[in-house]
């Protein structure tokens, strides 16, 4: 087995996770909508949970794309790091490139940069297959090169961060000697993380999985280095280098800055606030709020989140706006208990909010016109009518192009003859 085309597999999976399913009731499934989800719920940590689960939810329906907020929030702030990571990916093809000509040298040099890359900007690295990809082709490099200690330093490093063969095809004896590596990563210890920020109730994902929202304790992390990502709308996201060192508990706190958009951000969301909690009814307008969405966020549709209530019992309102009409297209509401964490629930709601037609939720007529066995376009006098109009309209633009001001292509005598000269 020849390991895969590193570009064929970014491909692969942005065709998978991006490709519109079509099935019965989904809202205009032939065109994948960007939407922006913005949240106008009091800061609390129960509040930020739900809202993240009805993220999953739009992520994963076939018809919308959310934004990366963040990255919008934070444009030109984050260029070092986004450079580094579109380097990491170059390191990465051309790693596979040599791989694939059997210069496997060069090629775990390039893995092994393009692992280290990803590693320092890997709160910005979209895709946390990609690292991991990286890391089991760089095993797999060394392996080839004959260098087993270090293939299965790296195949471990993989193993630490919960690799699987699902993140780069790996040759037989490659997936062999990275299964024996995945077994000697099971006999660590397990250890754990308390994370905190400032200020509270950001995102966590450690080794690109959602392990909840601050402060929080992350436990079930064998010992090794592992990566963390902190994120917080309208804060520039934080990359955390995460060290278990045995079963005790560590702790770390992370401090958020300032997005450069976070201004017109905080403005936006006021607005949000004051506006839409007032409307009920659909076509209704959103008012400036939405119309921001779509000039700062660069969104065709705005989700807003409205999470309230005391304790366990959370009160969710849901909205949905075109943000180019402004038109409210869809409201929900709806009670969780959320004592357990009833994520399916809250993903749930997704579904539910979208299911309307888009077109008709605007206004627009989506009738088809059927054409009926015997009506007027099956009659031969129809035709004929038809055949004189688009025939004397040829002529008639025949003739006023020959009277134009433009020569002829041809010389004349003036007695009607044409002059043709060699």
């Amino acid at each position: 087995m020849v390991e895969k085309s590193w570009s064929a597999y970014l491909v692969a999976m942005s065709v998978v996770l991006s490709a519109p399913a079509s099935s019965a009731g989904e809202p205009d499934a032939s065109a994948v909508r960007a939407v922006a989800l913005i949240d106008i719920s009091p800061d609390a940590k129960s509040n930020k949970e739900i809202v993240h689960e009805i993220y999953v939810g739009l992520k994963r329906h076939p018809a919308y794309s959310p934004k990366n907020i963040h990255a919008v929030l934070n444009a030109g702030g984050e260029v070092d790091a986004q450079n580094a990571v579109k380097t990491g990916q170059a390191f990465a093809k051309a790693g596979f490139t040599a791989l694939r000509r059997g210069e496997h040298e060069d090629a775990a040099e390039q893995f092994e940069s393009a692992s280290g890359l990803f590693e320092k900007n890997f709160a910005h690295l979209d895709d946390p297959r990609e690292y991991r990809g990286a890391l089991l082709l760089l095993g797999s490099s060394l392996l080839k090169d004959g260098d087993k200690e270090q293939a299965d330093r790296a195949f471990e490093r993989a193993a630490i961060v919960r690799a699987d063969l699902g993140d780069a095809d790996l040759s037989d004896d490659a997936a062999e000697v990275f299964e024996a590596a995945k077994t000697r990563v099971r006999s660590r210890p397990l250890g754990g993380m308390q994370i905190t920020s400032v200020p509270p109730n950001a995102e966590v994902y450690v080794d690109g999985r959602y392990k909840g929202v601050t402060p929080v304790t992350v436990a079930g992390l064998r010992k090794g280095k592992h990566f963390a990502s902190v994120q917080k709308s309208g804060y520039v996201r934080r990359t955390m280098e995460i060290t278990i060192t045995g079963e005790e508990l560590g702790e770390e706190t992370v401090e958020l800055q300032a997005a450069r958009k976070k201004l017109l951000f905080d403005q936006l969301v006021g607005q949000l606030k004051a506006d839409v909690p007032k409307l009920k009814k659909q076509r209704e307008l959103g008012g400036e709020g939405v119309k921001k969405v779509a000039n700062l966020l660069y969104s065709e549709v705005a989700v807003v989140v409205n999470v309230g209530g005391s304790g366990d019992q959370k009160e969710v309102e849901l909205y949905i706006f075109d943000t180019a009409t402004k038109f409210l297209l869809k409201r929900i509401t709806k009670t969780l208990d959320w004592s357990f964490r009833n994520k399916k629930a809250a993903r749930a709601l997704v579904g539910k909010l979208t299911k309307f037609d888009y077109a008709n939720a605007l206004g627009g007529n989506t009738d088809k016109v059927e054409v009926q066995s015997g009506g007027i376009e099956t009659e031969w006098w129809f035709w004929t009518v038809i055949g004189v109009v688009v025939i004397g309209g040829v002529a008639v633009g025949t003739y006023f192009a020959l009277t134009a001001e433009e020569p002829p292509p041809f010389a004349k005598d003036g007695s009607g003859s044409v002059v043709v000269t060699f």
